[in-house]
């Protein structure tokens, strides 16, 4: 049933594939002694059909698809896809049931009674519902619970991306841009959890406890300034009690120790701590000294950072610990908490932790790029300005970009280091390459400079890289990731 007729291996990972069904006779009517089997085990009123991730690259290659796109007077592939749609439409309306698929099923036009599932954020769920079509949000961005739930180095491995609690809660299904009427084709939200790296059931039940929770309370609530999630977190924490007494694997991340460096480039560098839960006491260490115990310190505030090394908090209830130890590294190098000046912003969605993040003495996660740490830039070179604040001897400038180009994620070329004693009189740059990355995630980087009596540094990252041709996305610009820039 392929357009090219060669044996097609099953696929032993996860990925988007080019091999995709022609949509011959032989073909359809596969598809219908199928779903004819699914519809005789499960009574449902709805067949959900998928439809998503479906390269078309094979249908523009066979001549037998091109001769039906004329035939049937479809404008393109799209059209063609949308053709398909409708054919199993018609059968699943003839026996009774309804359609449900992703939201790739709107291109080139919606089959006529389709409900769709808006996974690709809210766009496709909006269109939807402004033809009258019926729509269930799912986006990913809210709504995708095999996506991390905490930066804690001890999280099970999941695909990536990053879904707190409070994140969850945050989502309203019902977009705004939609009236009273469209409105009332939202039918509700749904929340995915595929398990391509979810071995168990232990590990399955805390991906979606107490993040399904979240989902249902925002779901049934209706209007979201009836929402508060500090309330909704006082009340799930006897559900939490309830749930671990019923041998779910629950996650207790509300209650894991978080730090926050409060990092500026004018006040002291101070590390502060907290959990979500915003209950129970937080008692901390410095610089590792010891174990956390009943008898350690207790946070009450701001804490300075005056030397190198770990620092590790966690929360005690009454009856004991509670959550995960955090624990957060710092590096007191010349660097830190100085002055910064970019000359282009960084790109969204990354940049949550501010630029500063560059100087504030924490390395990036070595699994996750959007911890707040790596700093995205993607359209202009990236350019930063440092002031010292007094002149000072320099001998090595480190640091690390993410690798990934599966997800268009670079290293450039090349760094230009320039230094001034005074702004206006930078001397001519040192220029290093930046050796080939042999894989994906961190590459460390790291230069002897020449730099006596300086009080700015200029660090420039040239060119810019582009994907190479042939690969996918090809003519567009990928991010460059940057992480802490080490100065000594």
């Amino acid at each position: 049933m392929s357009c090219h007729g060669r044996p097609v291996q099953p696929a032993t990972k996860w990925g988007v594939f080019e091999n995709i069904y022609c949509p011959t006779e032989e073909t359809f009517n596969f598809l219908e002694d199928v779903l004819t089997e699914v519809m005789d085990l499960f009574p449902s009123e709805y067949i959900h059909i998928g439809g998503d991730e479906a390269p078309k690259k094979q249908w523009e290659e066979s001549a037998f698809c091109q001769q039906l796109i004329d035939e049937e007077g479809l404008e393109d592939e799209a059209g063609l896809q949308s053709y398909f749609i409708r054919r199993i439409e018609t059968f699943l309306n003839e026996n009774g049931r309804s359609l449900i698929g992703w939201d790739e099923i709107l291109e080139g036009g919606l089959a006529p009674n389709a409900t769709v599932m808006s996974w690709r954020g809210e766009q496709g769920g909006i269109e939807a519902a402004e033809a009258g079509h019926d729509v269930i949000m799912t986006p990913n961005s809210h709504c995708y619970f095999d996506h991390y739930q905490s930066r804690h180095p001890d999280e099970p491995l999941a695909i990536g991306g990053y879904l707190p609690l409070e994140k969850v809660y945050s989502y309203h299904p019902v977009p705004e841009e939609l009236d009273e009427e469209e409105a009332k084709h939202i039918l509700g939200a749904q929340g995915n959890l595929w398990t391509e790296y979810i071995p168990t059931t232990d590990q399955a039940e805390y991906m979606a406890y107490p993040r399904m929770m979240a989902l249902a309370e925002v779901s049934w609530t209706g209007d979201p300034d009836r929402k508060d999630f500090q309330d909704f977190v006082r009340r799930l924490e006897p559900q939490i009690q309830r749930w671990r007494d019923r041998g779910i694997n629950v996650a207790t991340t509300i209650y894991d120790a978080r730090p926050l460096i409060q990092a500026n480039g004018v006040d002291p560098l101070r590390l502060r701590w907290a959990n979500t839960a915003q209950s129970g006491t937080i008692r901390y260490t410095q610089n590792g000294d010891g174990d956390i115990t009943r008898e350690s310190p207790v946070f009450e505030g701001p804490i300075p950072i005056n030397e190198s090394g770990t620092y590790s908090a966690r929360t005690y209830s009454p009856e004991g610990p509670v959550g995960r130890t955090g624990s957060i590294t710092i590096n007191l190098h010349k660097g830190v908490n100085k002055a910064l000046v970019l000359a282009s912003r960084p790109t969204e969605p990354t940049n949550t932790a501010g630029p500063q993040s560059l100087l504030n003495g924490v390395q990036g996660a070595p699994n996750d790029y959007r911890d707040g740490e790596w700093l995205s830039f993607r359209e202009e070179p990236f350019e930063a300005t440092i002031d010292l604040g007094q002149p000072d001897t320099l001998s090595r400038i480190s640091t690390r970009f993410f690798v990934r180009p599966g997800w268009w994620i670079y290293a450039p070329e090349r760094m230009e280091v320039a230094f001034a004693k005074n702004q206006d009189d930078f001397g001519p740059p040192q220029t290093f390459g930046i050796p080939e990355p042999d894989g994906i995630g961190p590459h460390e980087v790291s230069f002897a400079v020449e730099a006596i009596d300086v009080q700015f540094i200029r660090i420039k990252l040239l060119p810019m890289p582009t994907i190479p041709a042939g690969q996918p996305g090809a003519g567009t610009l990928p991010h460059v990731m940057v992480d802490e820039l080490v100065i000594e």
